[in-house]
């Protein structure tokens, strides 16, 4: 605290816990929130590796590594935010004990672009460092269930105070390092889930309807139409089947769409596109398609070109079905020649995706 006062309020906070009689702790250990530690192994370093294994474990709680993973794979994600902790402590003159992640070509990328980066490489990381995630939903370290974790709103409010302390302790070369990692840590991002929720029932409709009928005059004997609010009456998904891809993900946004459809009755047609359609499947409204997206096989897996689909979508339902929007599943890595569709357009991309698309709205999924 004394040698690096711009930690000393999150020394402070923070709950130290003794997991010593533990199996799972040997070294040190957060869930986030807790920093938990072995006695034996604590004693075994020296006073300044302690102090950068303290370091470690409160940069982990301060920039939020643990509610920022969301669905990428525990273990790379792991390895990320060590390779993101460590760079920064050695660079401004930390200790850290023998075998810790460090590699200068991180330099100031945030977790989630060293993820991305380490998705990349073809031999699998070496993920041996001094401590240990824990994680509410780990598949591999999961918080222990005698341990209360305070709500997620609580720790962004705790992290937001202890940030400002930080970045106001942070001098020069080191606050350059850091910054888009304060950042991250302090983003109120929405789940793509909710803001696909959000969508749909946004473009519901105030209409009249037959069914049912408005029950104020069923008594007199007349059947007049009542006002409703439906939701959508047919959704189209069109997905870049090109091959670079994700199945897994995109077998999630698929289950996810799916369940919005059911909840609003709609019909649902699936386009399956790279550099020209290669497979149309469609569902009525009343088809149940329970765990048919988990194992999703795509057609196609070659070029990319995002105007085949909106031209079958013209060709094929306007006059008939017109939908009442188009979800495009893609990396954004393609062509796009044509005008604007006269439905709303959602561009779903993954984090490493385009960011910039000729027409419709972005929601990046992960």
């Amino acid at each position: 605290m004394l040698s690096h006062p711009y930690l000393a309020n999150a020394v402070a906070r923070l709950p130290f816990v003794d997991a010593s009689q533990s199996v799972w702790c040997n070294t040190f250990a957060t869930d986030g929130y807790h920093i938990y530690f072995d006695r034996t192994y604590a004693d075994s370093l020296s006073e300044k590796e302690l102090s950068g294994v303290l370091a470690h474990e409160l940069f982990h709680c301060i920039l939020g590594h643990m509610d920022r993973r969301e669905h990428r794979i525990e273990k790379t994600w792991n390895i990320a935010t060590d390779y993101v902790i460590n760079l920064l402590l050695i660079e401004s003159g930390f200790v850290l004990p023998k075998g810790a992640l460090f590699d200068r070509k991180y330099r100031g990328m945030p977790a989630e672009a060293v993820y991305r980066q380490l998705l990349k490489l073809e031999s699998e990381s070496d993920d041996r460092n001094f401590d240990v995630h824990l994680y509410e939903s780990g598949a591999v370290n999961r918080i222990p269930v005698d341990v209360t974790l305070p709500s997620k709103i609580a720790r962004r409010r705790l992290r937001r105070q202890l940030i400002s302390e930080v970045r106001n302790g942070l001098q020069g070369r080191l606050a350059g390092l850091v910054t888009e990692e304060l950042t991250k840590a302090l983003s109120k991002e929405v789940h793509w889930s909710l803001l696909l929720a959000n969508f749909t029932s946004g473009i519901r409709k105030s209409d009249f309807q037959l069914f049912p009928p408005n029950r104020k005059h069923l008594w007199r004997g007349f059947c007049l139409p009542s006002l409703g609010v439906p939701g959508p009456n047919h959704l189209v998904i069109a997905i870049d089947t090109s091959g670079s891809m994700d199945i897994d993900l995109l077998s999630r946004v698929l289950g996810e769409l799916d369940q919005l459809r059911m909840m609003t009755e709609c019909k649902l047609t699936i386009i399956e596109c790279d550099a020209e359609v290669q497979k149309v499947s469609e569902f009525e409204s009343w088809e149940l398609t329970t765990n048919l997206f988990e194992h999703w096989h795509m057609s196609g897996r070659g070029g990319t070109s995002f105007d085949p689909p909106f031209r079958w979508i013209e060709e094929n339902l306007f006059g008939i079905s017109k939908p009442d929007a188009v979800f495009y599943f893609t990396d954004g890595f393609g062509s796009a020649h044509g005008p604007a569709p006269s439905i709303p357009v959602v561009w779903l991309v993954p984090e490493h995706g385009a960011k910039e698309f000729p027409f419709g709205s972005i929601i990046t999924v992960m």
